[in-house]
């Protein structure tokens, strides 16, 4: 898929997905995002969407919902699961015109050396969706919040990062794209009893955290392999939409519900395919 084409299919998939009316003419259509949002959602400074890495569907998903919060007249901030490193480089490429040349530039970075579902196709497409918001006279950004440290957690380290950057308010939104189990409110898991996701340090923010689930589909991202992995099909139903007071996970205020998941693959694999 070309770099043109590539920017553009973030509103389109999430127009076939949700079944929505023919492109119109104002703002929030033309971010591709018809729906109602709860009160909840649309009034809290800090929403955190919990994903299985590696679709195509949950980044396109955040990026149209933050277009669709800028449309609206907020300061939007985007936050994602990338090491707090590359955020000079995503800085240089936001600022650029998305050429060929700046998108290798920015895959240079150790992240993008990675096969994990952080490092894809998609979400590539939406650091370039800020871009083109950008230079189109929206107030957003990107900011990438990961890291590593002897001295703490990671969970806590990331919700520390974004502690010292963000400062809510009420023209000012921060949307945050991360793994389901950092996303969180609760503390334990399946996996440790003590532990605390990066949600659940943020607290004092009052987040509304919701968890991205699937009817169906599959991800690339590393588990056993890096490769594509069938997603589980939703223990529980309903409608395709946010769903407050229902998620597969404990400690999330409700869900985003899409019908199924497509792969993305690594970003790197994409770049080598254009430069052949």
């Amino acid at each position: 898929m070309s770099i043109m084409s590539k920017r553009w299919s973030w509103r389109l998939i999430l127009l076939s997905l949700m079944g929505f009316a023919a492109y119109a003419h104002s703002a929030e259509s033309a971010c591709g995002f018809d729906m109602d949002v709860p009160a909840l959602v649309r009034d809290a400074s800090v929403v955190i969407f919990g994903e299985v890495h590696g679709t195509v569907e949950a980044p396109a998903f955040v990026g149209a919902y933050a277009c669709w919060l800028q449309s609206r007249g907020y300061s939007v901030v985007v936050g994602l699961e990338i090491p707090s490193g590359e955020q000079q480089a995503i800085v240089a490429y936001i600022k650029g015109s998305g050429s060929l040349q700046e998108r290798e530039d920015l895959l240079r970075g150790a992240h993008w050396q990675s096969l994990d579902g952080r490092a894809s196709e998609a979400m590539l497409t939406l650091i370039d969706q800020v871009r083109q918001l950008r230079q189109q006279g929206s107030k957003i950004s990107i900011f990438a919040f990961d890291g590593w440290s002897d001295e703490m957690p990671r969970d806590e380290l990331m919700a520390s990062n974004i502690v010292r950057f963000f400062e809510p308010s009420a023209e000012r939104k921060l949307v945050i794209l991360v793994g389901n189990i950092h996303a969180m409110k609760a503390t334990g898991g399946s996996f440790s009893a003590n532990f605390e996701p990066m949600a659940y340090h943020l607290l004092h923010l009052k987040p509304v955290s919701l968890s991205v689930e699937f009817a169906g589909g599959a991800a690339w991202h590393c588990s056993a392999k890096c490769e594509v992995h069938p997603l589980r099909r939703s223990r529980v139903g309903g409608q395709n939409g946010f769903q407050l007071g229902i998620s597969v996970l404990p400690g999330y205020d409700g869900r985003f519900l899409l019908p199924t998941a497509t792969p993305s693959p690594p970003a790197r694999e994409g770049s080598s395919q254009v430069r052949r």
